[in-house]
């Protein structure tokens, strides 16, 4: 059933490091978007299997940024300045500041000011479309007001390094250089006050599976469960029932490592797990109520063999 259909070759020559699908608009779930070296690159994948290029985004240095490479990418709704039909994708990396880029006119129409190291991470949710999450080298993490275009939460996490909204977007979770995941509530947003997460944080909700650096989490809701996977840095695959804590699954893939970069797997809401590994194949899963998940296949990798950096799922009825 899965099978390679068409690879594209980006013209920075560099790795992709991340790729993300529009899951958050219906009628834009056709959208691609990949970042790696200064480029932000969207495709129309409406004729499956085609991905036709749509726009190129370059970040270069202007007046009120920057620039430099991307590291990470996230589809959110329309910010206000576009029009309703617009598609939006927030880029940051190398630049502290977090860009949206307007897909309709291929350039930065707001800027989110507050990080000042890289950032590492952006988080969305399809429930709360005003939410934007971002976590940066030195691990501060911020909430945004998309609405607002302005901050309304944050915390310091020294040792953080991944973050993922719920998939009901109430609850953020934090994965940590050791291994642990933690988990902090959602505060309402407020114009007048940036408010503090650190308060909330709950750090021993999951057990510590890994031990190892969390380089990616992913939640998704499967089968009516609230499921919050990780993945560490040394091919570890954790599963957790969202609610109790729970452990019900893992994967163990030492061939996923990955050096340099952090890399990111999915999961999608119709239960399957993918990932890449070093020699440029995917292995897809099918995830489980309880026990661990099911091998379904490998996706042998094309001719030029290289790491796969990131993995994305769109949902099977795309």
């Amino acid at each position: 059933k899965y099978q390679l259909r068409k690879v594209v070759k980006e013209n920075h020559g560099e790795e992709v490091l991340q790729i993300a699908v529009n899951k958050l608009v219906e009628d834009k779930c056709n959208l691609v978007a990949t970042v790696g070296a200064r480029q932000a690159n969207i495709y129309d994948n409406d004729h499956w299997g085609h991905l036709d290029l749509v726009a190129n985004f370059h970040n270069e240095q202007t007046d009120y940024a920057q620039g430099g490479d991307l590291q990470c990418c996230a589809w959110i709704a329309p910010v206000e300045s576009v029009e309703y039909d617009d598609a939006c994708l927030a880029v940051s990396g190398e630049d502290p500041n977090i860009s949206i880029i307007s897909l309709s006119e291929t350039r930065v129409v707001s800027l989110l000011e507050g990080h000042q190291a890289p950032v590492l991470s952006l988080a969305s949710a399809k429930k709360n479309k005003d939410l934007l999450a971002s976590l940066d080298k030195d691990g501060k993490i911020i909430l945004w007001s998309l609405k607002e275009l302005q901050q309304f939460a944050k915390a310091q996490v020294k040792d953080a390094t991944a973050i993922e909204l719920s998939s009901t977007a109430e609850e953020l979770y934090i994965g940590t250089r050791h291994g642990t995941v933690w988990k902090c509530s959602i505060p309402s947003a407020e114009k007048t006050k940036v408010k503090s997460l650190e308060g909330s944080l709950e750090k021993s909700h999951f057990d510590n599976a890994h031990g190892y650096e969390i380089d990616c989490i992913r939640t998704a809701r499967v089968n009516g469960t609230d499921l919050v996977v990780a993945q560490s840095r040394m091919g570890g695959y954790t599963i957790w029932n969202a609610n109790s804590g729970e452990r019900t699954g893992e994967i163990s893939a030492p061939k996923s490592t990955i050096g340099g970069p952090r890399s990111t797997f999915d999961v999608s809401a119709e239960g399957l797990l993918a990932f890449g590994r070093q020699k440029g194949d995917i292995l897809i899963f099918r995830v489980l109520d309880h026990g661990d998940p099911l091998k379904i296949c490998s996706v042998p990798p094309p001719k030029i063999q290289a790491p796969v950096r990131s993995v994305v799922l769109a949902s099977e009825s795309t």
